[in-house]
This record gives structure tokens, C-alpha cells and sequence, in this order.
């Protein structure tokens, strides 16, 4: 029977495989993260809002950015739900179809290198994956989704750019893999590997021409760079901001003894997922800051891997490529070369998985004869029937947040990031006393996470103890000052026990930490407004939050108001702080009031050491 597989039959069946054992999945609604980015996010609730939030970040403001860029996926959320009106069953109903789309891919790239029934076992491996699970079941996954697509897509273009033999199909063909490649970087920041897996790709087949390529590369690299320049004017400056809990603070050294510890981990997900995760984050993989038995097996393990995947590129290129292509794949969220959002996530694996699919297909390509290929047969039937009951048995777990995070709860009780979950719903049903004692719970299992204090914070004010509300947001500002969420909840925890002064200058802290930050100056206005300051004042803040939204002529008619209202003289230096501030923002939008803000600084004798520098200037 397998004799009798041709190469669109691979496709075809792989795909249909991989919709069927998640098709239950559309039974799913809104899990964790889904619920931020889209259920209350008005920028996917159109495809104008989409539109209009192009050049956003990926987070909603209010939430942070952590260096992520991805208005492709917002676009297709946008139109979902326009689409649909809402209903999460369509959003993971496309999710499926997506996935089938990116094995079929896989099974066209495995074509080169296996015969079809080959192709066929690395497709169906792929599909049915335990690890795609995460990727699949929750919504905000299709970013892997449309990223492996686009990669996979432009590695298929970029065969057909080689192999055209007239200018036109050179040049359509290039078009076409540009327009994936730049789909593929809108998706998710991983695709600037790329250039890597294209250059990988032609290394591994038999029509090796790279000065025939050079113009495609050349291409790739432009497109990859001018992405680079927009992403870093939109998110890139969240990067260090964003980075996990268990690698917050560490130096480069620390960071990669951390890394490789995890390695193995990253290997047996790979190879046998049966026991998962929907967090990887402390305590459920330690921070190690010192070499260790762990971070040798981890450092063995990688220069093994790569040593095989070299090795095999010739006498198994399928094999080869693979493995290459899994560990080019796996290097941006690695935490490597640079700290990533997470430690470890399942779904940051997705397109690594090409590693052992396309390894069983290679097995699968090696002629059995007799009772050695029914034993072949039987091991890969065994295989991936135990695989796909996993998927199965784990899309449900995907269902809702509830549902996660009664897993995770039963499955690793050590994961803070859990015991902080469960007292936001307990939050949620106003049980102000159980919240407070699951969030500090995952507070003491690991007090180094700033962010947890996005919720220990509110539940303390809530639960009637302000004292701890400000214990807890010194905590988080301590680690990560620079951060405007940080500061928003420690200024307002001053305002909480009544320090004024010192909510006044965390926010003006965060006001100068940030110059381009929306939240920073609105919680500059919040502090104003919440403490009696004079109108001038007020009308002053507004200015630069209105400037800072891009609305100009508001912010010009704030600026015009606070002017208007300055007292005669200054008798207050505390006052003079924003009269500096408002100087910038004065020459930019309105430079017939600078010399009113000069005049009324060159008046008031509080103000002279503190202005003489900026007047100068």
C-alpha cells in the first residue's frame, strides 16, 4: 500500500490528518493570552482597528510591549472577527486549517530528499505532534502558525527561483518569495533566520549554485533589514523589558548556563512529548547561574546535535537539513544570544519539529524487504498512534484559562506563574482574601519576577492592606525601574498611604525613562489629578500624553491652556520641573510660547539652578 503513495496523495493525506486530530479543537474559546490580545483588544475587533494599529506593537499598550511586532497577525484577527462577530470557534477553526496548510508544506520540502511514503511519515509526524498542540489549541498560536508558513512557502520559492530558466520566472518567482518573506516577518520575529534556512536549504540539495543565488540572497537580506528598522522603531526598544522572569538581570554568562541546562529538556520534548506543559517558568525549569551537571549534559547535547546535523548533510541531507534547520529554527527564542519573552515554550518549537519528522521519513525512505519493513510498518503505526492520542488528549486542556490552569495547578504546583493565574480569577469573583494568598504564595516561590506585582499590587490594595500594596511594587521597582508599568504601580502605591511627593517623582522618573511612552505620561496626569495640582499643571501633562499619541493639535491647544494659566512667579521648585520638561515639546509644537516658559523660569529665583543649564542650551 505504501508502494502505491504518490507525492500529492503525501500532501493531501498529511494535511487531513493534521486538521483531524485537532478538529476538536474548535470547541475551544478564549485561553490565557487569547484574552489580552484578542477578546478585549479593540485593535482586532475590525479590520480598520487592525489596520490603524499597524505600526503598534503586538501587546495591547496597557500591557507592555516586550520588544513584539506582529501586524500580520493582528490583521488576520481583525478580519476573523469581523468574520465571525467574535466567536472564538472560528478563530480556532482557521488555527486548524493553518496547521494543515504548514504540514502540507513540510511534505512538499521533504519530496526532494524522500520517496513519498517517506514524505508521507514526516508529514504525518508532523501533524500529529504533541508539541503543535499549544500552537494549534490557543488562538494567539497562529503567529507560529503563519511564520512556519511563510518560511516553508519562501524555502519552496526560493527552489523554483533556482531552477527558472528565463528572466520572468526568475523575477516572479523572487517577487513571490520576497511577499513571503515579508508576510512571514509581519507574523513573527523569528523569520529573520530566514536568509539561514534559504542558504541551508540549497547546501543540503544537488543544484548547489550560490553565485546563480547571490541576487535572491542579497534580497533577502535587504527586506530582512529594512523590517529590522521598522520593528525597532515600533517594539525594539521593549526587548530588555520583555524579557522572561528566569533570565531577568542575568549577564551573558549567567544567562547561558541557564540555557543549557534546559537543552535536554528542549531534546525530549522533541523526541517523546508525552509529559507537557503550558509553562516553563520557575520553578518548573530552576535558574542555574553556575556550571552544573545539568548544563554539561545540556552543552554535550548541543554540540552533538550539531556535529550529527553537519555530518549527515551529505549522506542524509534530509536528515541533515532537519536538524539544522530545527536548531536555526529554536536560535532566536533560545535566550542565546539575547533574553527572549520565555525560557522555554512548546509553541516556540513548532517549525523545530522538522527535526524528527523529517528523521522518521528518512527511515521510512530506506528500502525493508520482507518481515524487517512490516516491523517498520508496525513501529511507525505504534509511533504516531501514540502521539496523536496525545494531541488529542491535550487539545481539551486548551479549552479555557480555567481549564489550563487547573492542569498546570495539578500537574507542576511549583510554577509561580500558576498560583498567580488562579488568584486573578480568584480576584475576578471578588474572594479578595483567597486571591491574596495564591498571589503571594507564587510571590515566594519566586519574588525575582517584577511583573508579578501587576497583580499582587491591586489584590492587596483590594484585600485592605496598602502598606503591602507598596511592599510589593518597591519589590518590582527595584528590579525593573525603567519599566512605565513598574512605575505606574509604585506611584500610585504611594498614593495609596498618602506620599505624594514621592508618587510625583516615580512618575516623572518614568516620564524621563520614557520619553515616547503613552503610559508614562498618563500616569504623570493621573498623579496631577489625583493630588489637587494647579490647572497650569495639569493642562501641561496633557499636553505631552496628547503629543505622545500623536494628536497634535490637542496637544497644542493643552499646551496653549497651560501657558495661559502660569502664575506670575514661582515660589516653588517644585513646580519648576515642568516647566524644564515642557520646554522640548514647547520648541517642537509651539515655539511662540517658549519665551514665556523662559521669562517665567528666568523669574523665579527657585528655579535659576535648575533652569540655568536648559536655557543655555
Amino acid at each position: 500500500m505504501l508502494s502505491e503513495i504518490t507525492g500529492r496523495r503525501a500532501v493531501l493525506i498529511s494535511a487531513f490528518v493534521a486538521c483531524l486530530v485537532f478538529v476538536h479543537a474548535s470547541r475551544n474559546r478564549w485561553a490565557l493570552d487569547d484574552e489580552p490580545i484578542i477578546e478585549t483588544n479593540p485593535a482586532t475587533h475590525s479590520i480598520g482597528a487592525a489596520a490603524g494599529a499597524f505600526f503598534s506593537p503586538y501587546w495591547p499598550p496597557q500591557t507592555g510591549s516586550g520588544g513584539l511586532y506582529r501586524p500580520a497577525v493582528i490583521l488576520s484577527y481583525g478580519l476573523d472577527w469581523s468574520l465571525s462577530g467574535g466567536n472564538p470557534k472560528w478563530f480556532h477553526a482557521v488555527n486548524i486549517l493553518l496547521h494543515g496548510a504548514a504540514t502540507a508544506l513540510v511534505v512538499a520540502l521533504a519530496l526532494a530528499w524522500l520517496t513519498p511514503p517517506g514524505a508521507l511519515a514526516a508529514g504525518l509526524l508532523f501533524a500529529v505532534h504533541p508539541l503543535h498542540v499549544e500552537a494549534v489549541a490557543n488562538v494567539v498560536g497562529r503567529a507560529e502558525l503563519l511564520a512556519a508558513i511563510a518560511l516553508l512557502g519562501l524555502i519552496l520559492l526560493a527552489r523554483r527561483y533556482r531552477r527558472a530558466t528565463t528572466p520572468a520566472a526568475r523575477a516572479g518567482w523572487l517577487g513571490l518569495a520576497l511577499l513571503s518573506l515579508t508576510l512571514g516577518l509581519f507574523a513573527k520575529e523569528y523569520v529573520v533566520v530566514a536568509i539561514a534556512l534559504v542558504a541551508l536549504d540549497e547546501w543540503c540539495s544537488r543544484e548547489r549554485d550560490l553565485a546563480r543565488s547571490a541576487d535572491l540572497y542579497f534580497a533577502i537580506a535587504a527586506v530582512t533589514f529594512g523590517w529590522f528598522y521598522l520593528w525597532s522603531g515600533v517594539a525594539g526598544g521593549f526587548v530588555a523589558l520583555g524579557a522572561n522572569a528566569t533570565l531577568q538581570g542575568l549577564d551573558p554568562g549567567d544567562r547561558g548556563m541557564t540555557m543549557l541546562a534546559v537543552q535536554p529538556e528542549v531534546v525530549r520534548l522533541l523526541i517523546w512529548p508525552i509529559d507537557l506543559a503550558a509553562d516553563y517558568n520557575p520553578q518548573v525549569i530552576p535558574r542555574r547561574t553556575t556550571f552544573s551537571i545539568a548544563a554539561l549534559i545540556g552543552l554535550l547535547n548541543v554540540v552533538s546535535i550539531t556535529w550529527l546535523g553537519l555530518a549527515l548533510v551529505r549522506r542524509a541531507p534530509a536528515v541533515g537539513f532537519g536538524i539544522l534547520a530545527a536548531i536555526i529554527a529554536y536560535s532566536p527564542t533560545s535566550n542565546v544570544l539575547f533574553p527572549s519573552g520565555v525560557v522555554l515554550g512548546e509553541r516556540t518549537l513548532y517549525l523545530a519539529v522538522l527535526g524528527p519528522a523529517l528523521g522518521l521519513g528518512w527511515i521510512v525512505s530506506q528500502p525493508f524487504d520482507g518481515a524487517r519493513r512490516r516491523w517498520a510498518i508496525a513501529g511507525l503505526a505504534v509511533v504516531l498512534a501514540s502521539l496523536s492520542w496525545r494531541t488529542v488528549t491535550r487539545v481539551p486542556v486548551w479549552r479555557d484559562s480555567v481549564s489550563v490552569l487547573a492542569q498546570e495547578f495539578v500537574s507542576h504546583p511549583e510554577n509561580y506563574r500558576t498560583r498567580i493565574r488562579m488568584g486573578s480569577y480568584e480576584r475576578r469573583a471578588r474572594r479578595f482574601g483567597n486571591s491574596l494568598a495564591e498571589v503571594m504564595a507564587g510571590v515566594a516561590i519566586f519574588p525575582e519576577d517584577p511583573f508579578t506585582a501587576v497583580t499582587s499590587v491591586p489584590v492587596a490594595v483590594e484585600a485592605g492592606f496598602p502598606i503591602l500594596a507598596l511592599s510589593e511594587a518597591r519589590r518590582a521597582y527595584a528590579i525593573l525601574p525603567q519599566h512605565p508599568r513598574i512605575a505606574r504601580l509604585l506611584a500610585r502605591a504611594y498614593l495609596g498611604v498618602g506620599l505624594t511627593d514621592s508618587a510625583t517623582t516615580v512618575a516623572r522618573r518614568a516620564m524621563l525613562a520614557d520619553p515616547d511612552g503613552v503610559l508614562a505620561a498618563r500616569t504623570y496626569a493621573e498623579i496631577l489629578a489625583a493630588t489637587g495640582a494647579p490647572d497650569w499643571q495639569r493642562h501641561l501633562a496633557d499636553a505631552h500624553g496628547n503629543w505622545r499619541v500623536g494628536w497634535l493639535a490637542a496637544s497644542s491647544e493643552s499646551l496653549g491652556s497651560g501657558v495661559v494659566e502660569l502664575p506670575d512667579y514661582l515660589e516653588d521648585a517644585h513646580f519648576c520641573w515642568d516647566l524644564e520638561f515642557t520646554m522640548g515639546l514647547a520648541e517642537n509644537l509651539r515655539p511662540d510660547l517658549v519665551e514665556n516658559l523662559a521669562s517665567l523660569l528666568r523669574g523665579a529665583g527657585a528655579c535659576q539652578g535648575q533652569a540655568a543649564a536648559r536655557l543655555r542650551g
